[in-house]
């Protein structure tokens, strides 16, 4: 290895005709005669051919013979540079990773695997995009680190998936330029095709410039229409304002299963309403919310709180609850001598000794005047110019009345109502007293009831919806008011009740027991009066009760409300009224209805529903919900990416079948955009002799528009050959 002689690559071995016909050319072979002189070889010459051809005249036949049959023994050497490696590289044996990597690389060229790689890198970033949206859909947005966003994520898939498109798209276009030129076509087409690979003004030239290639068409709108890939891949993200539910912290909205408190008993078989109670039920008739239910206090932080449904009911507490009959087919004309006529309405609670069986005062003088009427009669209203309506307290049930509850307060009203076509609103205030009018009276009750909730907290706004009722039941069920009974409740039990949205079953005992104190009734699940009856014991938390003193309470303060009161006109106007300020809202100027009404009772029961939940001991515990942003995916958007990548596998597709079937590329692969083809296989001499000259871009677009060109085999390979029309 240190030494300067000479490696031998490879021997020759040569005849004597082969050597002489070597000694005529001029190479660099030596010719060896047993050994090497010296370090290097010498090139022999012509002089020392002649030389060693001219045999020697003392030899003998024998000897020239042997001389011509002994083979010689050439030597194509090289000088070598000394290596300094003290290994020598040994040959990679067959089958070695780099010799089948290369022979991959090798075989790939000319095909289309390498587009076939980058279609499918352009399908699978479109699942991966597909995947990342599915997974978030609906979801608030990730916290991935330093502050990546799902459109982050989107646009990096986007833009490799697009540049994957192109690719194959330009790779496609490519090869239908050479497809195009396999028959006769204007040079200047291959500066088309050549433009549409490189973007989108060069593909919209395309479909114009190149008419009836269908492929290559429709590679050159794929081009364009990609231009839209990245605006709609951002409109697939849609973005709006969620609620999740924040850890730690907890929603109470009031409840209770009973009301004990609001009354005290100032003297017997009278009670005090609590001032609270009565503020709010002034507010119910006066002024009540515009949502039932906002009057109601909870604790939210956020403002936003959900609770447990089932059966889509989220809790159950105890409340108020109403009943509005219209009882216009009741009222009775009554005829007086000192007045033309009135209109009256018997006692309808017969054989309760609840009213003082004389006329209404109903004058327009002094009331004085007016003397008793039938016994019968409880209310009466004159056609006159004074009175306008008026309410008395009465009994829910009796003959002809048979309601499914056990009132704890009834009343009646008789009212003159303005026919429908009278404009009581108008400016003219006046203008109701000419305006025809007629009776109309209706029955509203109040009693304790279930009352069963659909509830949610949004914005800081309690939103209810009542599921169902259950009214509660008179423990004394001969009794027939709570202020002729004493000790009269109302209660009632329960198989089950609605725990935090879901529903548990009462647990009863036919003892007493710590779990199971209050006694039931097995006969009507009211509370028991009598402990030597059969008897049911059940959890108290199961035990609906309204109990006597608030009850008392509430039913006396109605009774002052609502008893024997009057509104009263100075003329028939019924605007201009005089009275009990939460009678005025019951009556509307004359044009009160069952609907109107219905709304005033539903104010009033609302309003003693939210005092009886703030006290009871029962709370409903919610979730409480955080402000988020949320992530909503509009999937018509990624329609477009989708369908370009669909379009950009079809192209492939088609285009490697045109190519695998073309007998210029079947065997040997596809050009596609490569230059080589271009200068190994250019145009022949004649073309380029008139065009050496031309070397102005604008010229030499004029000269290729009138050159019509083949890519052709022939005699001498493939050529472009010139022909004298397309």
């Amino acid at each position: 290895m240190g030494d300067d002689k000479p490696t031998t690559e490879h021997i020759e071995f040569a005849s004597v005709k082969e050597h002489q016909r070597s000694d005529a050319m001029k190479t660099s072979e030596s010719t060896i005669h047993g050994s090497v002189d010296g370090p290097f070889v010498r090139s022999p010459t012509t002089h020392d051919t002649q030389r060693r051809t001219q045999a020697p005249i003392d030899h003998t036949k024998n000897d020239l013979e042997k001389e011509k049959s002994t083979p010689r023994v050439t030597i194509r050497s090289k000088v070598v540079r000394p290596s300094f490696s003290t290994t020598s590289k040994q040959p990679e044996p067959h089958g070695h990773p780099r010799k089948c990597f290369s022979g991959l690389i090798k075989s790939c060229k000319g095909r289309w695997v390498v587009e076939i790689i980058c279609s499918l890198f352009a399908l699978c970033n479109l699942l991966a995009i597909i995947t990342i949206l599915a997974v978030h859909q609906e979801k608030s947005l990730p916290h991935w680190p330093y502050v990546i966003s799902i459109n982050s994520f989107v646009s990096i898939f986007t833009a490799l998936m697009k540049a994957a498109m192109m690719f194959v798209v330009s790779a496609a276009i490519s090869q239908m330029k050479w497809q195009w030129f396999t028959k006769p076509h204007a040079l200047v087409d291959m500066e088309s095709f050549d433009s549409a690979t490189r973007g989108p003004w060069g593909a919209f030239s395309l479909m114009f410039k190149v008419r009836k290639h269908y492929l290559a068409s429709f590679g050159a709108f794929i081009t364009i229409v990609s231009l839209a890939i990245d605006p709609f891949s951002q409109q697939i993200i849609q973005y709006y304002t969620c609620f999740d539910p924040l850890p730690g912290v907890t929603a109470i909205l009031p409840g209770a299963n009973n009301y004990t408190f609001g009354g005290m008993l100032s003297k017997a078989g009278y009670a005090e309403l609590d001032s609270t109670m009565a503020a709010m039920m002034y507010l119910g008739t006066i002024d009540p919310p515009v949502n039932p239910s906002g009057t109601i206090p909870f604790e939210c932080s956020t403002g936003n709180c959900t609770f447990l449904a089932v059966q889509n009911a989220t809790s159950s507490t105890i409340g108020i609850c109403y009943s509005t009959l219209d009882i216009t087919s009741y009222v009775q004309k009554n005829i007086t001598q000192q007045y033309d006529f009135g209109y009256w309405l018997p006692d309808l609670s017969w054989g309760h000794p609840l009213n003082d069986s004389k006329y209404a005062e109903a004058s327009v003088g002094i009331p004085d005047a007016i003397t008793a009427g039938p016994a019968e009669s409880l209310i009466t209203i004159a056609n006159s110019n004074y009175q306008m309506l008026y309410t008395k307290k009465g009994i829910a049930d009796g003959p002809g009345f048979y309601p499914d509850f056990d009132a704890l307060f009834t009343f009646d009203t008789l009212m003159l109502n303005v026919n429908s076509s009278c404009d009581v609103t108008s400016s003219n205030i006046h203008l109701s007293e000419t305006c025809e009018k007629h009776p109309w009276a209706v029955r509203i009750s109040l009693y304790p009831c279930i009352k069963t909730f659909r509830s949610s907290i949004v914005n800081s706004i309690l939103e209810e919806r009542i599921i169902s009722t259950t009214p509660l039941r008179k423990t004394n069920a001969s009794a027939v008011e709570i202020t002729t009974t004493a000790n009269l409740t109302y209660s009632l039990a329960t198989d089950s009740i609605l725990v935090n949205g879901s529903w548990q079953m009462c647990q009863t005992s036919d003892h007493y027991t710590d779990s199971t104190p209050v006694p039931i009734s097995p006969i009507n699940n009211t509370l028991q009066l009598s402990l030597d009856e059969p008897t049911i014991w059940y959890p108290s938390e199961c035990v609906w009760m309204l109990d006597y003193v608030p009850g008392l309470a509430i039913n006396q303060f109605l009774s002052w409300m609502y008893d024997e009161s009057p509104l009263l006109a100075v003329t028939d106007n019924t605007v201009i009224t005089s009275g009990s300020t939460w009678l005025k809202p019951l009556y509307l100027n004359g044009t009160a209805n069952i609907t109107t009404v219905n709304n005033y009772t539903d104010g009033l029961a609302s309003a003693m529903t939210a005092i009886m939940r703030e006290r009871g001991p029962s709370p409903v515990l919610g979730t409480v919900q955080g402000s988020q942003t949320c992530v909503h995916i509009a999937w018509v958007w990624i329609s477009l990416p989708a369908g370009l990548v669909l379009f950009t596998i079809v192209l492939l597709a088609c285009s490697a079948i045109i190519c695998r079937a073309s007998s210029m590329w079947g065997s040997t692969g596809s050009w596609k955009s490569s230059s080589l083809p271009l200068l190994l296989h250019g145009c022949d001499n004649s073309v380029r002799e008139r065009a050496a000259k031309i070397t102005e871009n604008r010229k030499m677009e004029l000269f290729s528009k009138t050159l019509v060109i083949e890519l052709s085999n022939t005699k001498e390979g493939v050529r472009f050959i010139e022909r004298a029309s397309a």
